[in-house]
């Protein structure tokens, strides 16, 4: 048996040699052709094939296991003019060696995306209105949280603070929504967090560890079912590649703030590769004036872990698998709370077909924490199948399960199941005009099936401009917190937030529209319009001094004691509707050095009583001025300077004894950051946030200021190839 064994294993072995030595490879380096710089995360594709590569930190490239023959490559990245190269030839057992430089611009169209339309896609093949801040620009920040890079989004606003959650939650509003209706993921999965009523913490990854990030715009129920109403934001984390890489963080600064992360990403084989990153963070926490029972106690340490595979078996099976872990622990209470949030995935991709390829994934997350007896899970298994064998058409169909489990102080543990499936169709008509077209059915418990369609066009008028428009269905399912909440109130209040199990789902019809303008190689604009019609909008309802009986019984309220109590039940009351613009401008004023600029408009309020709806956004203004130089062959400056700038912006406080809306506080924060690079990899940098030492008034359950003083961080990174 032992011979027949050894016989198959070298048969196996002889094979495998055998194939592999029929094969041959590219590689090279890419360069900024004004500075000569390495460009990372510039994507090299083998057009007409599913192949191809993403430029290291030092611009270098491989696309290896490629049979002999005559190939062509497109390079394309963010802020540079794409290349083709044809007749490209692969000699069996030998590397083909292509160098390129690439000739820098502001325009953003070429640099690949997944989440519009759950396939990856060229940024100027996209007809959603699609925004991304890439590798590049997010190290160029030295964030220490995703909020600080996001805030500079067009058509973004910060929602943050908090009354009994984690220290450093931030949630976005886009365009006007509610922070509620934005869809967090990290890497495709639905972020969970503390107080996820008031919306997904999007400060759940290091910023060192991140790729890229990708907002669409408007309503994305379509392809994402339940939450999406006003977009998608994607955290898209880095993954392992051919070269080994080493990169290490390590900073310190005001509240007694130190950070260390450290990520090793490289190849365990030709078709495998391994990325894993940690980090350990310990905090005083932001400095606040209110809430009053908050004060000192927004302390925190914080532990990250995300380990992660990709493996191309073959050139028609893939798989990957991470796993990602985190644990917080803050004082809130006098004594030691633990959150911890642990994600396990898989994904199994198969091309069954020359025109058909299969998506299998699922994954499962789990956000347990003491601060508020929070228990949230999501399991959710995903099938896709993609067939583009009709011309200039590429048919996605797709079927999903998200099953949910949740518990939370004042609310027992339920689950909620939703099935769904969608269909979409991605096609061309010329090369002026390309359409999405997606349909999706969900069936959530005890709701009628709901259906959401979309369409989006893309027309290119010519080289200079191309337009965008969007109509779509959005909706979102109650939440467990929603149906079944019993009389939740915060610490020292008198007013108790009631669930409502009668509720029925938001719905909302949504309409985007936006032109670019490419003025110059230089110097490009971008302008969006947007309306939202929002339809059983859930919101807490005064009912005055109620009998808690008329909707709990005894055993369900046994703390209160009293027979009367103040009482915000939810209910479906308003119809919401929401309006307004923004303008973008990005300007490349010298090579290497770039501005850019933001403003957004927006109004919203019931149409039934004309008032503004619980959160009102106002006008928001944003500038960021970034660049690098180059002092001589071993050293590099480089830096930014931004401003961010709010005004007008109302909430609701949802209190009997006090005006129900209220302004919240203009403010203007200036933050700025100063990085000297060496030519052996190291990275010293500083960082001053809120420089002009304005208080920023922020709302997510309470009022959240914090105190108007500067805070600076200075730190060391280090990258080894």
């Amino acid at each position: 048996m032992l011979k027949y064994q050894n016989l198959l294993i070298w048969l196996f072995l002889s094979i495998t040699t055998g194939y592999c030595a029929e094969q041959g490879s590219i590689e090279g380096r890419i360069c900024d052709e004004s500075t000569g710089l390495g460009l990372k995360g510039v994507n090299v594709v083998i057009l007409h094939s599913n192949m191809g590569a993403s430029s290291d930190d030092d611009g270098y490239y491989q696309i290896s296991n490629l049979a002999p023959g005559k190939y062509a490559l497109r390079f394309s990245a963010i802020g540079y003019k794409k290349i083709v190269i044809d007749s490209v030839f692969v000699i069996p057992d030998k590397v083909t060696s292509i160098r390129v430089s690439l000739v820098p611009t502001v325009i953003r169209l070429n640099q690949i995306v997944v989440t519009a339309a759950k396939q990856e896609q060229l940024l100027e093949d996209t007809p959603d209105l699609t925004i991304i801040k890439t590798a590049d620009e997010i190290r160029s920040m030295c964030a220490s949280q995703v909020n600080d890079i996001i805030e500079f989004m067009p058509g973004i606003n910060s929602v943050g603070g908090t009354g009994s959650g984690q220290p450093f939650k931030r949630a976005i509003s886009i365009n006007g929504m509610p922070a509620y209706y934005s869809l967090i993921l990290l890497d495709g999965k639905r972020v969970l967090s503390s107080h996820i009523h008031t919306g997904a913490n999007v400060n759940i990854i290091s910023p060192e560890h991140i790729e890229r990030i990708e907002l669409v715009k408007g309503a994305m129920s379509a392809q994402y079912g339940t939450d999406g109403m006003g977009g998608v934001l994607n955290i898209i984390t880095r993954k392992g590649s051919d070269h080994a890489k080493l990169n290490f963080t390590s900073y310190g600064g005001s509240q007694k703030t130190y950070h260390n992360g450290l990520s090793i990403a490289g190849a365990i084989s030709t078709r495998i590769k391994h990325s894993l990153f940690s980090s350990w963070e310990q905090s005083d926490g932001q400095p606040i004036i209110e809430p009053e029972f908050r004060k000192n106690k927004l302390s925190y340490s914080k532990l990250q872990l995300m380990d992660r595979l990709d493996a191309d078996f073959s050139d028609n099976f893939k798989a990957s698998a991470s796993i990602y872990y985190m644990n917080i622990e803050t004082p809130y209470k006098e004594t030691p709370n633990l959150s911890t949030l642990f994600t396990p995935h898989m994904t199994f991709e198969y091309k069954a077909f020359k025109n058909i390829s299969i998506l299998a994934s699922g994954y499962y997350s789990r956000w347990e924490s003491q601060l508020n007896d929070e228990l949230n899970e999501i399991t959710s298994p995903e099938l896709m199948i993609s067939f583009n064998h009709f011309k200039n058409h590429n048919l996605l169909f797709g079927a999903d399960l998200i099953y949910r489990n949740f518990a939370r102080k004042r609310v027992a543990e339920h689950d909620q199941h939703t099935y769904g499936m969608f269909l979409q169709d991605d096609f061309s008509i010329s090369s002026s005009w390309h359409i999405l077209t997606a349909i999706r059915l969900d069936k959530v418990d005890n709701i009628t099936p709901v259906l959401s369609p979309k369409l989006s066009i893309l027309y290119r008028m010519n080289s200079k401009v191309s337009c965008r428009a969007s109509i779509g269905r959005g909706f979102r399912a109650p939440s467990v917190q929603d149906l079944y909440e019993t009389l939740y109130s915060h610490p020292g209040n008198i007013h108790y937030r009631a669930g409502n199990p009668e509720l029925d789902p938001e719905y909302s019809t949504t309409f985007l529209g936006g032109i670019d303008f490419k003025l110059t190689d230089h110097l490009s604009l971008m302008l969006n319009g947007y309306y939202y019609s929002i339809d059983n909008m859930i919101t807490p309802v005064d009912h005055g001094l109620e009998e808690p009986t008329l909707y709990f019984s005894p055993d369900q309220i046994p703390f209160i004691t009293d027979s009367l109590a103040y009482i915000y039940r939810k209910e479906n009351i308003h119809q919401g509707m929401i309006f307004g613009g923004e303008v973008e401008m990005l300007w490349q004023f010298l090579p290497g050095y770039m501005l850019e600029s933001g403003i957004n408009l927006t109004h919203n309020e019931n149409r039934d009583t004309g008032q503004s709806l619980p959160y009102y956004p106002g006008k928001s203004f944003s500038l960021k001025v970034r660049g690098r130089q180059r002092i001589n062959s071993n050293f590099e400056i480089g830096g930014f300077i931004g401003l961010n700038a709010t005004m007008d912006r109302k909430v609701w406080t949802f209190k009997h004894d006090s005006e129900q809306q209220f302004n919240l506080d203009n403010y203007q924060k200036l933050d700025a950051g100063l990085s000297l690079f060496f030519k052996n990899g190291y990275e010293l940098f500083v960082n001053a946030d809120n420089l002009l030492g304005q208080e920023l008034h922020l709302y997510e359950d309470v009022s959240f200021i914090i105190k108007g003083i500067a805070q600076y961080r200075a730190g060391l990174r280090l990258s080894i190839h």
